[in-house]
């Protein structure tokens, strides 16, 4: 049998594929195959790009902007630490079972207050305030801009400001550490002598929000800043430096002290003003004060109730005239019976504008009506 034959008969016919004459059905079949391929390969195009759309934006719905979290003090411990649990907040310290610091989003704590949880905001708790200096910055931006010749170039005193209220344990190791804090600051911090090293422990502390150098800008109040001529401060030093020492180094300085106190470590002295900022950059010094010198207060009211004829005997009544000593029973001053007044006189100052308004005070008056008695 020959081999084309066999073919034909056991594999296709001829007049299907192979037959003379005849159309072939090869490029018919592979043809339409192509356009089959066409079709599914537009077809997997469209799905292709629709899968990949969807991947693009399905990050833009699971992965929202996560709303935004603040610090807050919440008070538990009267309701216990179940609602904060609820409520799913970060508890950040907890405070002996009375108070938390929380990290909570805005709706977090309204769910708390819902359940009955008071909650303290803590606006400021990144800032810190020197009042008499007039100097307020928030640590989350750093120091603020301040003039070259007050700041400090090598510091051996630093802020530390914690990241709520402070607890004495974090004092305590700071003091392992090596560093010793001094005075307290708003906002939860504390101005520690330390040197830098030290300091760089300590801002890695998880408990401590920030660490920065306590500049003599912040020493000096406004009262001080700008003046001329002599001016009466007081200077406190820090707990770890004498007074006496701190004296020297202000008498080095031209100024001229007259006045040392143990508790605190403080000096009194005169000074030209413009020698101020220098005592404010010495390491020893935490702190300088105005420190006029000391007015009466009572002027006015002195002219409403004439105070100044009080203290004679004529005035209020009493044997003998207020002068802190007066002659005893023989009239005569400096002898064994003299009397020695402790208080001459007091106002409660509940004044009505009038003399003749108001509680009695004392004896009579300045207007000359026994009825009218001094208020």
């Amino acid at each position: 049998m020959e081999a084309r034959p066999l073919l034909q008969t056991f594999l296709i016919a001829p007049s299907t594929l192979l037959g003379p004459n005849k159309t072939t059905r090869w490029r018919e079949c592979f043809e339409e195959r192509g356009r089959m391929e066409s079709s599914m390969s537009a077809k997997w195009v469209q799905f292709a790009s629709i899968a990949i759309l969807a991947l693009f934006l399905a990050p833009l719905a699971v992965h929202a902007p996560e709303e935004a979290r603040r610090y807050v003090l919440a008070e538990i411990g009267g309701i216990g630490p179940g609602p904060v649990r609820a409520s799913g907040a970060d508890v950040v310290v907890d405070y002996e079972g009375n108070l938390a610091l929380l990290h909570a989003t805005a709706s977090q704590i309204a769910q708390l207050r819902a359940y009955g949880v008071p909650i303290t905001e803590l606006t400021d708790r990144t800032v810190i305030r020197f009042g008499d200096a007039g100097v307020r910055f928030d640590t989350s931006g750093g120091e603020p801009a301040l003039v070259p010749e007050l700041r400090a170039t090598n510091p051996h005193s630093f802020i530390v400001q914690f990241i709520g209220p402070i607890k004495a344990a974090w004092l305590d190791e700071i003091r392992s550490l090596g560093g010793s804090p001094q005075r307290y600051v708003a906002n939860a911090a504390y101005v520690t002598r330390m040197d830098a090293p030290t300091a760089q422990s300590v801002a890695a502390l998880p408990y401590v929000n920030w660490v920065g150098p306590y500049q003599p800008a912040y020493k000096i109040p406004r009262a001080l800043v700008g003046g001329v001529g002599p001016a009466r401060i007081a200077v406190l030093g820090f707990d770890d430096v004498s007074e006496i020492k701190l004296a020297f180094e202000v008498s080095a300085l031209g100024g001229s002290v007259f006045s040392l106190t143990h508790v605190p470590r403080m000096i009194q002295a005169f000074v030209d003003a413009p020698l101020i900022d220098d005592v404010a950059r010495l390491d020893d010094v935490a702190m300088v004060y105005n420190d006029p010198l000391p007015q009466a207060f009572d002027m006015k009211a002195g002219v409403v109730h004439g105070f100044h004829q009080a203290w004679y005997k004529e005035t209020s009544g009493l044997p003998s005239t207020l002068t802190g000593v007066s002659n005893g029973p023989d009239g005569i001053r400096g002898t064994a019976d003299d009397i020695f007044e402790v208080v001459g006189i007091q106002d409660t100052g509940l004044d009505e504008g009038s003399a003749a308004a108001g509680a009695n005070d004392f004896f009579q008056g300045p207007l000359p009506t026994a009825a009218q008695n001094d208020r």
